[in-house]
């Protein structure tokens, strides 16, 4: 079926500061078709969106810096209902990517995915605790990549999952030197989540919450059960008015180490690749005060489905099958985690408002955490003209889309993530609205980067599954005769039926 159109503020607020050429044109080319396979037992489900593209030499200079952003459960749908200038002004001076997809749209298994450019039924690292090494112990990270070739690299943050850090995909204490010796791998250790990068997802800042984190604590060990670090917390939280922009919250720190890091490396001459990851809008989509505040005075950030609030994207896709259902259903666990009584959440109820208010409240914190990294880190120190910047969602999140909340499933709202490129080789403006993929990312970079990709036995290293991105960056679009158009670009996501084994 036709996917729908990007709500019309967006395209407007895009629209406005970019050239007037675009990569192609949604009128001259054909119709996305998607298609989902069954969900049977054994299988895993599949969600495809199709259309006819082209292909185009790689262009850009050799060797310059890379910075990797991703927000946490930022999917397209929610970025149209937040306030995110930062990001639009990132996607104005680059390529912005309407229709990218996640291959899975859980954390772990999507971001192994963006970093080893491989499918999820390759990498195999399916779940929350499955680490890609115990399957492809040799295999060639994207920041491990770059490292080959004399890259110093780093990270802050949520890059890879909780506890499922990757130690050979960052450089070690020597190199680093001077520089962020802290962030260093220590070599042999490859899992785990080093304590000086430590983040939080459930970082409540109120007494009233630390107030009820403790009762909750009391209760589960009176009654002998195993704490639930979220079962019976607030959904979100208005962080309090003593600290409005978030200066001891996780992203906001995340941001500082970022920017600090930046200005060493703007002083020394070896290449580098930064990888930043933001936990917000994870749930609980919690924030500081401004920005509850300013999410509260927008029309747009309180209705349920997105921007639009239109009462047809709120409802269950007609015709669903009982499987189907069953799937949404699925995707709602997160919020039962929370204790969520998920039949107050009806489009049009002030609870569906109060909570998509606080997922834009949440992303609006992000997105000013990924302005500081560009303008105090980048801009302040003359790296933006030599720097790439990708940016994206790791996957999206259901505001109340066909009646559901949370994630996991196949739903667009869950698989489509914004996806931004800038820098070197990118040509301003650039909207690119045909289906591409997150695991796209590795092989763009290292094309923009004049990198080969990563060698050796295909049993130990298997060949990236991604596409280069390279031929619309240069904005050539519909209106170019040559190089001809052809092969298709797709998007493919998938899920594991809930009643097979993993593969």
């Amino acid at each position: 079926r036709k996917a729908p159109a990007a709500p019309q503020p967006l395209q407007q607020q895009l629209q406005q500061h970019s050239s007037s050429s675009s990569c192609a044109s949604p009128a001259a080319a054909p119709a996305p078709v998607e298609a989902a396979a069954s969900s049977r037992p054994g299988r895993a489900a599949v969600a495809v969106t199709a259309r006819r593209t082209m292909s185009s030499r790689p262009s850009g200079p050799p060797r310059p810096n890379v910075l990797l952003l991703i927000v946490d459960d930022l999917g397209m749908s929610g970025m149209q209902s937040a306030s995110m200038p930062n990001v639009h002004s990132l996607a104005r001076r680059g390529a912005f990517f309407h229709d990218a997809h996640a291959q899975m749209p859980n954390c772990a298994p999507s971001r192994v995915t963006l970093m080893l450019g491989l499918r999820p039924d390759t990498h195999r690292a399916y779940g929350l605790a499955d680490h890609f090494r115990d399957t492809l112990p040799a295999a060639t990270t994207l920041p491990q990549r770059f490292k080959q070739a004399g890259y110093l690299a780093l990270s802050y943050g949520k890059v890879y999952h909780q506890l499922l850090d990757d130690e050979p995909s960052w450089s070690n204490e020597r190199e680093l030197r001077g520089i962020d010796q802290l962030n260093a791998s220590r070599g042999g250790r490859r899992r785990g989540q080093r304590p000086w990068r430590e983040w939080r997802y459930n970082q409540y800042r109120t007494a009233a919450s630390h107030a009820l984190r403790a009762r909750r604590r009391r209760a589960d060990r009176a009654a002998g059960q195993r704490w639930a670090v979220n079962r019976g917390m607030p959904l979100f939280e208005r962080g309090p008015d003593a600290d409005p922009e978030g200066l001891l919250y996780t992203d906001y720190r995340t941001a500082s180490r970022s920017v600090a890091s930046l200005a060493k490396l703007a002083s020394q001459s070896r290449p580098w690749f930064l990888a930043t990851g933001f936990v917000r809008p994870h749930l609980p989509f919690n924030a500081p005060s401004a920005f509850f505040d300013a999410a509260a005075a927008s029309s747009a950030a309180a209705r349920p489905c997105g921007s639009s609030g239109s009462a047809s994207e709120c409802r269950p896709p007609k015709g669903a099958s009982p499987a189907f259902a069953a799937h949404l259903r699925d995707g709602e666990g997160e919020l039962r985690d929370f204790g969520a009584r998920l039949a107050t959440l009806r489009p049009g109820s002030s609870r569906a408002a109060a909570l998509a208010t606080a997922y834009s409240a949440a992303a609006s914190f992000a997105d000013a955490q990924v302005g500081r990294v560009l303008r105090e880190g980048l801009d302040a120190h003359n790296l933006t003209a030599s720097t790439l910047v990708a940016f994206c969602g790791d996957h999206g999140f259901k505001l109340g889309h066909g009646g559901s909340w949370g994630k996991h499933t196949l739903s667009r709202a869950d698989t489509r993530v914004p996806l931004v490129l800038a820098g070197p080789g990118v040509r301003a403006g650039v909207e690119v609205r045909v289906p591409v993929e997150l695991l796209d990312v590795y092989p763009t970079l290292l094309r923009l980067a004049g990198l080969g990709p990563p060698r050796g036995d295909p049993r130990a290293q298997p060949r990236l599954e991604g596409r280069p991105l390279t031929p619309w960056l240069s904005g050539g679009g519909g209106g170019d005769s040559a190089p001809a158009r052809r092969g298709a670009a797709f998007a493919l996501s998938q899920w594991p039926s809930p009643r097979a084994e993993w593969p």
